[in-house]
């Protein structure tokens, strides 16, 4: 038997607000996939049923914690296919408005156990962290629109700079560079909730 390691895919949508969750584990496959899902009663891996417990906890940019949520019975349509998880939905926990699709960085925690073959304990879990900038990609799309801030003078330059400074955050999360990416958020932050005062 080889360890099933199973990979979620989170895929977000700004104009949908949702997040759509895939598992990308795949099937068991000796050459391509040794951490794939085992084929049922085939005996060569973990399979979907193996498993006695799935949970996931979703973490919002503000460090909010939901969950976990038990999606035991979400498995054997996860695999290979979607659950789409509606964030105004899942986190109806939050008290702040705007929480539930709030700008900055997801983290997704997966994790599933159970018994191979009734006796053989298994235990897998998955991090995942995505950065979606909905809020402040909305703001810099009408600003550049716009032509300027409404900053007067010079507006034309300042949001072209919002412009950089938002390529800038996606470049940086891409990149690996997270405490970058955080901090050209807070800029752009502060040039859409100012009204262009830091811009």
């Amino acid at each position: 038997m080889a360890e099933v390691k199973i990979k979620l895919g989170v895929c977000f949508s700004c104009e949908d607000k949702v997040f759509t969750l895939t598992d990308q584990t795949g099937l068991y496959n000796a050459t391509y996939n040794l951490y794939g899902w085992g084929l049922a009663g085939s005996g060569d891996n973990v399979e979907v049923d193996d498993a006695t417990s799935s949970s996931l906890t979703v973490t919002s940019p503000s460090g909010v914690v939901y969950g976990p949520y038990s999606i035991l019975t979400s498995i054997p349509s996860l695999d290979g296919d979607e659950i789409i998880l509606d964030p105004t939905d899942i986190l109806s926990q939050t008290p702040t408005v705007g929480e539930a699709f709030s700008d900055g960085v997801w983290t997704f925690d997966w994790e599933v156990a159970g018994e191979y073959e009734s006796s053989v304990p298994f235990r897998s879990r998955c991090v995942v962290q995505r950065f979606p900038l909905c809020t402040v990609q909305c703001c810099v799309d009408k600003l550049v629109s716009n032509g300027s801030c409404n900053c007067g003078e010079g507006g034309d330059k300042k949001s072209q700079n919002a412009h950089l400074t938002l390529v800038a955050a996606k470049g940086a999360w891409n990149s690996g560079q997270k405490e970058a990416a955080k901090k050209h958020l807070g800029r752009l932050e502060d040039i859409c909730n100012d009204k262009c005062k830091n811009c």
